[in-house]
């Protein structure tokens, strides 16, 4: 699995698939790309739609590296990560499909680097954060017995992530700092693609935008990218996007 080092030092790792206008894939909090994308069949399937698709492994999660400390996830550190990798891949042209985590970080890199042309983003709307409960999750991470009820304590033990890491990400992120006033300056196409049953608003969400689409697929949260639907819509958006 190849990897490189990003711009304060830390390894992340990456896969990369097919030829083509290059798109960058950004998974979900205690997840990585193989689990997002890989087991789903996905990272073949958009490179099937004439795309090189590199699927990120943020720092913290997956094979890439896991700094403990909450400051190596401070300063947009998630977002400056994927800048870096472009950097790394020589790329000047890149659409960025992101889930929940994935698709925050997505638009904190939309915001400031102009090689991003468009976005489709799922898991996302315009649902408050519950900073509090975040950072209870955190504790719940770092215990050595499991608590009762923390969601990501047990999400992170079937999914196998690194408990540690995560609870640091949820100490020093400060959480994605992105408003809603900022997004008219994303010109490029944005597609919000969510569950039925995620209670987030896709269709309220990408009228934020100038250039935004919402559509909802079957499934919760966790689950909506496992629908066809998801990913017929997914590579509809990488073909009408190739050429633009």
């Amino acid at each position: 699995m190849p990897q490189f080092t990003t711009f304060d030092g830390i390894g992340l790792a990456y896969v990369t698939r097919g030829t083509g206008p290059v798109v960058v894939l950004l998974h979900g909090f205690l997840c990585s790309g193989d689990i997002d994308f890989g087991r789903r069949g996905l990272i073949d399937r958009f490179a099937g739609a004439g795309r090189r698709v590199v699927a990120l492994d943020a720092r913290g999660h997956g094979a890439s590296d896991k700094p403990t400390e909450p400051e190596a996830y401070a300063d947009r550190a998630m977002a400056r990560d994927v800048e870096a990798l472009l950097d790394h891949l020589q790329v000047r042209e890149v659409d960025l499909i992101g889930y929940s985590l994935g698709a925050f970080t997505a638009i904190e890199v939309a915001l400031r680097d102009p090689r991003v042309r468009g976005l489709c983003l799922g898991g996302i709307g315009g649902a408050e954060l519950d900073v509090e409960r975040l950072r209870a999750e955190a504790t719940g991470l770092e215990s050595a017995q499991a608590p009762s009820g923390s969601w990501f304590r047990e999400a992170a033990e079937q999914l196998g992530a690194d408990r540690r890491a995560c609870a640091a990400w949820l100490r020093g992120a400060r959480l994605p700092q992105v408003t809603a006033t900022a997004f008219p300056s994303i010109e490029g196409p944005v597609v919000i693609i969510n569950g039925a049953e995620d209670q987030l608003d896709a269709h309220g969400f990408a009228r934020r935008f100038v250039r935004g689409r919402g559509y909802t697929v079957p499934g919760a949260h966790d689950a909506a990218m496992d629908s066809e639907e998801y990913a017929q819509l997914v590579c509809a958006w990488l073909k009408e996007t190739a050429d633009a």
